[in-house]
């Protein structure tokens, strides 16, 4: 599957590390009002829907600008939702599990700046993920002298907000686990320099997903998890978008982690680390 190659050689050896390696969009297009509703109605119908998607969906993706695709990956079927590359609006690419039991979703909005998260998102497909979700446009980029804003974490006009929403109303307990990266050097306080990972809920007092989630993660490590603002008031996730659509819904389910460079090294390469990595992004969920 997709276990981490060596740091020289890319994972494209698998299909699906194959799409996310190769995802990159040229430019960022904002989607439409219109667009946004009816992306999050198709979202609504593929998370709920058959395990074979019947041809209307594909169409139903088609008129919204994607490719469905159906990849197995170790065994674990997945559909994949992408733009090709020639009409690639920077909009995401998609990954769903068929066979899910779990209300648990991983969003990785800045796979380029933050480095290696796109990487440790491919290799975390064992956990029982319902649906991974990668950016595939740099989260602010130049093109004709003007800087492009395309950061999928502080936008709402973008699928991933649209996929939130499908995801909070399919998955009233589930859980939004959104991964990010940070330079320790660059903090402004002593905990936050010292933290090897920073868990947060968005909001003034952390969720008891929070909670467990960094409770987990301080168990597998041997470095400080930091959980806002318990142990440290910086990187607390309070303007994130995605955080934000599901509070609005009542929803309590979103859990933001913030890890270091030297962890973000290790868990691209140490598998025994990934794997109890990814135990601990669904620990403490209660049944749905």
């Amino acid at each position: 599957g997709l276990a981490m190659p060596p740091a020289t050689a890319d994972h494209g050896a698998s299909p699906l590390g194959e799409l996310v390696s190769t995802r990159r969009c040229e430019t960022y297009t904002p989607a439409t009002a219109a667009a946004l509703q009816q992306a999050q109605a198709a979202f609504t119908d593929l998370l709920q829907g058959p395990a074979v998607p019947p041809d209307s969906m594909r169409r139903q993706w088609q008129a919204r600008g994607f490719e469905l695709l159906a990849l197995a990956e170790d065994g674990t079927p997945w559909l994949v939702l992408r733009e090709p590359p020639d009409t690639c609006r920077g909009q995401g690419l998609y990954l769903v599990r068929r066979d899910a039991g779990a209300g648990l979703m991983l969003q990785v909005p800045h796979g380029y700046r933050d480095l290696h998260t796109d990487d440790i998102g491919a290799g975390l497909l064992q956990a029982p993920w319902h649906v991974i979700a990668f950016n595939t446009v740099p989260r602010h980029y130049r093109r004709n002298g003007r800087r492009i804003d395309a950061d999928l974490a502080h936008r709402e006009d973008t699928f991933f907000a649209a996929l939130t929403r499908a995801f909070a109303d399919i998955h009233p307990a589930g859980r939004l686990v959104q991964l990010h990266g940070f330079s320790p050097d660059r903090r402004s306080t002593a905990a936050g320099r010292s933290a090897a990972a920073i868990v947060s809920s968005g909001t003034a007092w952390p969720s008891a997903g929070a909670m467990a989630v960094a409770d987990c993660l301080q168990g597998q490590l041997q470095e400080p998890v930091r959980l806002y603002p318990r142990d440290v008031r910086e990187l607390g996730a309070t303007r994130n978008v995605q955080g934000r659509l599901l509070r609005e819904r009542g929803h309590d389910g979103f859990v933001h982690v913030e890890l270091g460079r030297p962890l973000r090294e290790r868990l691209r390469h140490e598998q025994d680390l990934r794997s109890g990595f990814a135990t601990c992004m669904g620990t403490g969920m209660i049944g749905e």
